[in-house]
């Protein structure tokens, strides 16, 4: 694979971010005690990381020995195209598109995913669905626990504040 090292890092900063995130708002709603949403929210994070790694990992679908190579093409065979780059001949009906951030051809390429730091194509898009979903719905949970945690936060100093006026 000719994978930018920065590209492939780049994938694992995100993750990395994720994390950091989560950890933040599990310190930050554990003193309270809010187990039901620190196990839901654990669970969605545990997914989301699971199949983020997974993404990254995977190979997103770079056509390898078994496609066909410049020398074997034939020229009265028109349903082959040739990747000028890669110097390989696929045929049209796989759905083959050449990357230039990552400078290698995917099969059935979706993106490039700066978030992942490599292709999404037909081996890993599934996988990159999956941590999108959950990450969503993370984010949506973590967004309202935050902000119940600021109100529930606030009418507690609104008491203190009223207990040292009398």
């Amino acid at each position: 694979m000719k994978y930018n090292i920065f590209i492939v890092f780049y994938g694992f900063g995100g993750f990395a971010l994720s994390i950091l995130f989560y950890l933040l708002l599990y310190f930050t709603i554990l003193q309270k005690n809010y187990k039901p949403i620190i196990i839901t929210e654990t669970i969605f994070f545990i997914i989301h990381a699971f199949s983020h790694l997974l993404t990254i990992l995977l190979n997103p679908g770079i056509p390898g020995r078994q496609f066909y190579n410049k020398k074997s093409m034939n020229n009265n065979d028109m349903e082959l195209i040739e990747c000028k780059k890669c110097n390989i001949v696929v045929h049209r009906s796989l759905n083959v598109f050449h990357c230039n951030i990552c400078g290698v051809c995917v099969l059935n390429y979706d993106h490039h995913s700066f978030w992942m730091g490599k292709c999404i194509g037909r081996n890993n898009w599934f996988l990159f669905y999956v941590s999108t979903f959950f990450i969503s719905i993370y984010l949506v949970m973590s967004f309202l626990s935050l902000m119940a945690f600021i109100i529930f936060v606030h009418e507690e100093n609104i008491k203190i504040q009223k207990m040292s006026k009398s």
